[in-house]
């Protein structure tokens, strides 16, 4: 890696940071607010369906599953026959064994039918395993990434997860964001992106892409989710309805 690409590479995670720092101050939940900062040092592409709630259940589930004993996975396609079959949103595995341990569907919603939907996915992908239909299984976010259908053989558990709001007790797990939060968060956290990537482009007159732009922000792979500080009230992030 050249002298110049190293100093690209600062020159656009200290613009990120200044960016993200100067125009997140503008939320008024204090909630987002600070949702928002935390998904901003994360390396991920928000605007892919899904991602913004997906991260924060992955962080607030570090707070069930420590980080020294699980790694927590997100977007984990699973292909049948060589088609996509499905995939799982959340995915815990052991350190220790390398087993997954828990897979939870994460729903933008809080209603009776969205957490039927995701009982269906979830009922459908054991049942899959359990007929050894699965040829293969990677991450939505790099298929060089795979993972052995092998490590789901054990007893995992399953959680439907869904915002908070009225239908909130058709879903095994809640998290503490309701849909308003959870659009306002989206739409801070993608405006982020859009103006740190044109602002970068513009200061260091380059012609990157979007996805170019991203993969300088580091590995969301390889992230060191250790270093980050958990949104707040975490301790009630979840209300577990079994």
């Amino acid at each position: 890696m050249g002298v110049f690409r190293v100093r690209s590479l600062l020159l656009g995670l200290e613009l990120w940071a200044f960016l993200s720092s100067a125009a997140l101050a503008r939320i008024t939940d204090n909630v987002v607010n600070h949702m928002a900062r935390t998904l901003m040092r994360i390396p991920a592409d928000y605007f892919q369906d899904g991602s913004v709630e997906e991260e924060i259940a992955r962080l607030q589930f570090y707070q069930r599953f420590p980080i020294s004993k699980f790694e927590i996975v997100r977007g984990i396609q699973y292909h049948i026959n060589g088609m996509t079959a499905g995939e799982l949103d959340i995915v815990v595995f052991s350190r220790a064994t390398g087993m997954a341990v828990f897979v939870g569907e994460v729903k933008s919603g809080a209603s009776a039918s969205a957490a039927q939907k995701a009982n269906s996915q979830l009922a459908r992908f054991r049942t899959a395993i359990a007929q050894d239909q699965v040829d293969w299984m990677d991450l939505r976010s790099n298929i060089n990434i795979t993972f052995d259908p092998g490590l789901f053989t054990n007893n995992w558990q399953a959680a439907t997860i869904g915002l908070a709001g009225r239908g909130a007790h058709h879903f095994d797990i809640v998290l503490k964001l309701s849909k308003d939060q959870l659009l306002e968060l989206t739409r801070s956290v993608r405006d982020e992106q859009t103006r740190a990537w044109k602002t970068y482009q513009r200061e260091n007159n380059l012609g990157l892409s979007f996805e170019q732009f991203l993969a300088m922000q580091g590995s969301l792979e390889t992230f060191n989710f250790a270093t980050l500080v958990a949104p707040p009230d975490c301790s009630g992030t979840f209300a577990n309805n079994n």
